[in-house]
């Protein structure tokens, strides 16, 4: 028969954080929502709600750039005729 030292806890480096707090006279707990429709009645894992797709970097962009040829630097077209505005 062969008997195992017992089981001891690795204690790490610093003040242990306390998780036993009680909360003050008058606080109420956080609520939680989920994260995707904000709702309090589950969380983002089991969120059942569809969430539209991101846009993508391209779509992102207002103002699309024109090369100007000359000296190789984009510009906005609006700064091409600084009298149309």
């Amino acid at each position: 028969m062969v008997v195992n030292p017992p089981l001891m806890e690795i204690r790490h480096a610093g003040r242990p954080k306390n998780t036993n707090r009680i909360p003050s006279q008058g606080e109420e707990p956080k609520i939680r929502r989920c994260s995707r429709c904000h709702s309090t009645t589950h969380n983002g894992r089991t969120c059942k709600e569809i969430v539209p797709k991101k846009q993508s970097k391209s779509e992102k962009r207002t103002g699309a750039r024109e090369w100007d040829k000359s000296d190789g630097r984009g510009t906005n077209a609006s700064d091409r005729n600084p009298m149309a505005a």
